[in-house]
């Protein structure tokens, strides 16, 4: 169905907390369009967080040149919603989605053919019709670039029928003819490649290594005194202060941290990817874009030891910059200015750990080059992270 335009505002915010809520996205990464006519469609702007969106903040944009009025900046990947809705006029609603298993499977750059899907998935009929037959992948491109725009249109006229595309190194392009349909795309898409990468990776997650390491907890500093929590410990200590028996050991690793960055949230993680990439002991690189964006063009992996003396010296050298580093064993430390921000760490470092383990057992995968990762990074540091 072709959208109204008051229509297009309302479900693009309302898609937008389903982006989130489902875990399709992390933060302002994505973004989501509705088609109001055929000359112009709505989409989301640049760099808003979907959970505070409303129906006034969403542009309308021409789709022969994607020109917009007004002083809301729309979605730097306005050009790639311009081309489905100028060669697929059976599209009604786009998303843009860096789900985590999509993501992962498109580091290999290779397509997903209907004949993949019959041979590898348990109700591969039924994901065909939804997706409408296999998923191509575009080739890598900068973020908001035309290269990219080129490419994901190369792969959308190729492969006419097929309703999601996958974009390398970045996440997936999900369309139906209305919201539901969308998201059922991005939804099956995610079940196929959860599957495929399963096969391949053959990861076992080890829990029982949870329980051999202790957690570091997680803390916040106000000025000149940090909050720290461990389990049911709840303490507050003064920064600086010579340290006491009262002081827990584990908050050494926090203090650390609160002396040689501005950071001033600090977060233990041991979610499933991130323990199963502290297990590997070693640096991984970066393979996805949103991961060197927010996390850096490298994970350091450093042992999980007292933090005196040489290892203090090793976890400052592993977080210059970055905002997260891996502990040998024990999952990772995510740091940033608020709590949103660490969090936001820990949820792009999962992915970009479960992508880096997939690059790790297959021969031939490249991460992002060094240029086009430090690019990434720069422009989010200065741009997209100010933009909440």
């Amino acid at each position: 169905m072709v959208y109204t335009e008051e229509e297009a505002r309302r479900i693009i915010v309302q898609a937008g907390h389903r982006l989130v809520k489902k875990g399709l996205t992390a933060r302002t990464w994505g973004n989501i369009s509705a088609r109001i006519s055929d000359t112009h469609f709505a989409i989301t702007p640049s760099g808003r967080a979907y959970e505070t969106l409303q129906p006034e903040d969403i542009v309308v944009v021409k789709i022969e040149d994607c020109s917009w009025e007004g002083d809301q900046k729309p979605s730097s990947e306005k050009g790639i919603h311009a081309d489905v809705y100028r060669t697929r006029p059976g599209v009604n609603f786009v998303i843009h989605t860096h789900q985590a298993a999509a993501s992962a499977w498109s580091i290999l750059g290779k397509h997903i053919s209907a004949a993949d899907l019959m041979m590898s998935q348990d109700n591969g009929a039924e994901q065909i019709r939804i997706l409408g037959g296999g998923i191509p992948c575009a080739a890598y491109g900068l973020s908001g670039t035309k290269k990219l725009r080129e490419n994901v249109a190369r792969m959308t006229q190729e492969y006419p029928e097929s309703r999601a595309v996958l974009m390398r190194n970045h996440g997936a392009l999900c369309m139906g003819r209305d919201e539901d349909e969308a998201f059922e795309v991005a939804h099956t898409l995610e079940q196929v490649c959860e599957k495929l990468y399963q096969d391949k990776t053959g990861i076992i997650f080890q829990s029982e290594k949870l329980s051999a390491r202790g957690s570091y907890g997680r803390s916040l500093r106000r000025g000149n005194r940090a909050a720290f929590r461990l389990g049911d410990r709840k303490e507050v200590y003064r920064l600086g202060k010579r340290p006491d028996g009262r002081r827990a050991p584990e908050f050494r690793l926090h203090e650390i941290i609160y002396r040689h960055t501005e950071k001033n949230c600090v977060l233990h993680v041991r979610t499933p990817y991130v323990m199963a990439a502290s297990m590997e002991g070693k640096t991984l690189k970066g393979y996805l874009d949103d991961a060197v964006q927010i996390v850096g063009l490298t994970l350091c992996c450093i042992p999980d030891r007292e933090f005196t003396g040489r290892q203090a010296k090793r976890l400052e050298a592993a977080l210059l910059g970055r905002s997260a580093v891996l502990l040998k064993d024990n999952g990772a430390i995510c740091v940033g200015k608020t709590p949103d921000d660490a969090r936001a760490v820990a949820a792009v470092l999962e992915k970009g750990c479960q992508a880096a383990l997939l690059a790790e057992r297959t021969e031939g995968v490249k991460p992002v080059s060094l240029a086009h990762a430090w690019l990434e990074r720069m422009i989010y540091q200065r741009k997209y992270s100010k933009l909440k």
